[in-house]
């Protein structure tokens, strides 16, 4: 929506953090991978460019039931994300759920313990950010930062690929 885009621009945070739902990925044409990563590199920039200076923080999107929206996810949305949070130097985060605890009983919309959890990790994500970057400069390197807060439930990863392997 663009109000809601113009809004949160409006702002001016120097972190702004994006995730994506996955509603669009129950029907309709799945876009190819590249289209996909172009579509999200542009969201980045888009931030970028409203909030000169600012980071962003990208939130790998939960997983969901098995059939057409995990293989969605899986052969298009996470590997995409992936590639855009390296690409564009933004710390991905990422959530590990337990599906009969995050999930609605559709098993696509979180849970209000869903919504928590991913809440809980994106916090942690923004303590070890402001900690490791100090928030000096938005733009710096942030190869350095320890993304592995985690519990039994949780962890937070950044967008090295050894830590999807």
């Amino acid at each position: 929506d663009d109000k809601q885009y113009r809004q949160a621009i409006s702002y001016g945070a120097r972190l702004n953090i994006i995730m994506l739902g996955i509603n669009d990925a129950l029907s309709g044409p799945i876009p190819i991978r590249e289209t996909f990563e172009e579509g999200l590199m542009e969201v980045v920039e888009s931030v970028r460019r409203g909030v000169p200076g600012c980071a962003v923080m990208l939130v790998q999107p939960p997983g969901c039931k098995a059939g057409r929206c995990s293989q969605y996810l899986h052969s298009v949305i996470f590997p995409g994300v992936q590639t855009v949070a390296k690409s564009a130097n933004a710390p991905l985060v990422q959530a590990d759920l337990v599906p009969n605890v995050a999930y609605s009983q559709d098993m696509v919309h979180l849970s209000r313990r869903g919504a928590e959890i991913i809440a809980e990790v994106v916090a942690g994500a923004l303590v070890e950010f402001v900690r490791s970057a100090s928030m000096r400069s938005c733009n710096t390197s942030l190869d350095s930062i320890d993304h592995r807060h985690c519990n039994k439930s949780l962890s937070v990863v950044d967008a090295l690929p050894s830590h999807f392997a």
